[in-house]
């Protein structure tokens, strides 16, 4: 690899260890950087634009949760509905931390298709128009 491929891959470690993702969910920063690059990263040849790179640098260096999930947001959520049953407060006791990453980006991609732009617009609007 060269070295700005190089950069590049250390930059998506860095953030999906920053930012908890795993390989599925960093998949979509891709689509942010143009399948181009994500499809040349093992081209020796290929040269990333230092300029695009920063720019991604600079946006997800910046990136602020909108919200987190736990095990307790789980319980609760059963407990409101169908009540919390020996078997389903067993199966959230022995979720792992894969599984609740998986969780929360299932999470953040329904969050996202339904109400997420929607609501942000409302709230700035609001509170800061």
């Amino acid at each position: 690899m060269n070295p700005e491929t190089e950069a590049l891959a250390r930059l998506m470690a860095s953030i999906m260890k920053k930012n908890g993702l795993d390989e599925q969910q960093a998949g979509g920063l891709w689509d942010d950087l143009g399948d181009e690059i994500g499809g040349h990263m093992e081209d020796p040849d290929f040269e990333v634009d230092t300029t695009l790179l920063n720019a991604f640098k600079y946006s997800y260096d910046r990136m602020i949760p909108v919200t987190y999930i736990t095990k307790d947001d789980i319980r609760a959520s059963f407990e409101n509905v169908d009540g919390l049953t020996p078997e389903i407060k067993k199966l959230i006791d022995n979720m792992t931390d894969d599984d609740m990453r998986y969780l929360a980006g299932k999470m953040a991609d329904d969050y996202v298709g339904q109400m997420y732009w929607e609501s942000m617009r409302i709230i700035v609007e609001d509170h800061f128009y």
